[in-house]
């Protein structure tokens, strides 16, 4: 971990645990690549101007503008090459170009994780991640597969929520509320699906499977609710507080 970022955050977040540095790989490639096109089809439209204007226009001009966005890319890929996610134990940092942005784990109100598996011919050829927080100010940060060991910073993100945001939701229970999770919502009367409310003696099992959350009333052949995971915010505290009430899987 940067020595700087630890020094100057460990007094407020705690001990720092890791760094996740971002990847700019892509970026400098593809900053490459359009400077380079762009790059030909310029010259190629100076050489042909004298002789065939409107061919000239129309290779330099898309020739150009490859050439400009390729310097945008790149520069801003060089600008922000020290970009990291430095992770302590109240919270977590983010670098970009030179700036840090602190985000304390209490800070956060909510967390979506979107786990894709990319399949040719029926085999996984790749598996993509993505992981949202909202602050308490309503903003949103992303990370996604440009961030190094993304799933183990968004692990980290999950059970940091867990922690801090179940006590929380089993209290509002406690006391009468209900715990909204997207479509999908937790009162002591019941779950429900925004259409319908079943009693917890009806909830028959909870269950994840292939990016969906499965929801079996009893005696009912088909399941009673399908869920996507990717728009459930804090997936981990629906399923934990489910657990405490009913059990997942009875």
């Amino acid at each position: 971990m940067s020595s700087n970022v630890s020094s100057v955050h460990s007094i407020e977040l705690g001990t720092p645990l890791s760094e996740h540095k971002v990847r700019l790989t892509i970026r400098f490639f593809l900053a490459v690549v359009l400077i380079g096109l762009g790059t030909l089809a310029t010259l190629a439209a100076l050489l042909s101007l004298t002789q065939e204007t409107s061919l000239a226009l129309c290779v330099g001009v898309p020739g150009m503008a490859a050439l400009a966005g390729g310097l945008l890319i790149g520069y801003r890929a060089f600008v922000e090459r020290d970009s990291r996610i430095s992770v302590f134990q109240k919270g977590m940092v983010s670098t970009k170009a030179g700036t840090d942005k602190v985000i304390r784990w209490d800070d956060i109100d909510a967390v979506w994780q979107a786990i894709t598996h990319h399949k040719r011919y029926g085999m996984t050829v790749r598996t993509t991640h993505l992981y949202t927080i909202q602050l308490s100010d309503g903003e949103k940060i992303k990370f996604n597969d440009t961030v190094k060991n993304v799933e183990q910073l968004g692990s980290t993100i999950q059970q940091e929520v867990v922690k801090r945001l179940l006590p929380k939701a089993a209290e509002t229970l406690k006391s009468g509320g209900t715990v909204n999770f997207g479509k999908l919502s937790v009162s002591p009367q019941g779950l429900s699906n925004s259409r319908e409310t079943i009693p917890w003696d009806q909830v028959q099992k909870v269950n994840i499977n292939r990016g969906i959350i499965t929801v079996r009333k009893e005696g009912k052949l088909f399941n009673w609710s399908n869920v996507s995971v990717a728009q459930t915010p804090n997936v981990f505290v629906f399923l934990s507080l489910v657990d405490q009430i009913v059990g997942i899987n009875k």
